[in-house]
């Protein structure tokens, strides 16, 4: 449900367009805290379906939103505007990950998006700045340092990701994302012990939780689904 866009609910955004944005102003804000730009117009002779507004932001934690907790692989990431992160996901949806934020921008087209993320800024400045590197979850660095560390082999993508249980593009897109880092990120990182199978059960155990199902579905002790959810922490989408 969309309404009007109070000054204080700006003001809480890490990162915004501004009023305005190529002709478009901020004109709402759903209960998810994504920021609105431009109305949204029902193509002529289409009933039905609903429409979706030109552009739309929406501010996560690098905890909640990141390449390795996401089970969509990024068709690109590179470095954006300095020393942070972009995925995009195509369908005109981009990632930016710089310090504990990560910015979806989604837009009725890639080019637009791409545009959005070069000009979007943070609250209070009146122009776009260099960003940080992101900031990650152990659990999260500890993945890259899995893949990055098997990639020191002249294997390649589809059998490290053979090895690992991981598809070849999740390698890919993993031993990128490990390489934009800044340097030294994951020296003192530890290569993970449990494979990525007991990774993703923890992962199965940490959602069945968010529903308070998981204690009887997996038959654990509160204890042991306690556990399973902290080492699962930034590869849920929930912090």
């Amino acid at each position: 449900m969309l309404h009007v866009v109070a000054a204080a609910a700006v003001a809480s955004a890490p990162f915004w367009l501004g009023p305005s944005f190529a002709g478009h102003p901020l004109v709402a804000q759903t209960d998810g805290g994504v920021l609105v730009y431009g109305n949204c117009k029902i193509p002529e002779g289409q009933d039905e379906g609903g429409c979706s507004p030109p552009l739309q932001l929406q501010d996560r934690t690098t905890c909640e939103r990141n390449v390795v907790a996401l089970d969509v692989v990024p068709r690109h990431i590179y470095r954006l505007r300095g020393s942070g992160i972009a995925a995009d996901y195509g369908e005109s949806s981009i990632d930016v990950g710089s310090g504990h934020t990560t910015t979806t921008v989604f837009a009725n087209s890639d080019r637009f998006a791409r545009r959005a993320t070069k000009a979007m800024r943070r609250r209070g400045h009146a122009h776009p700045r260099p960003l940080s590197a992101p900031v990650y979850p152990a659990a999260v660095l500890k993945e890259l340092k899995r893949v990055i560390v098997a990639s020191h082999t002249p294997r390649s993508a589809e059998e490290i990701g053979n090895a690992l249980g991981l598809g070849p593009g999740v390698v890919r897109a993993r031993v990128r994302l490990a390489r934009l880092l800044p340097a030294g990120t994951l020296r003192n990182v530890p290569v993970p012990t449990r494979s990525w199978a007991q990774v993703q059960h923890d992962r199965q155990i940490a959602f069945a939780a968010q529903t308070h199902q998981a204690q009887q579905r997996f038959g654990l002790t509160r204890a042991q689904v306690r556990r399973a959810v902290r080492r699962a922490r930034g590869l849920t989408g929930s912090c």
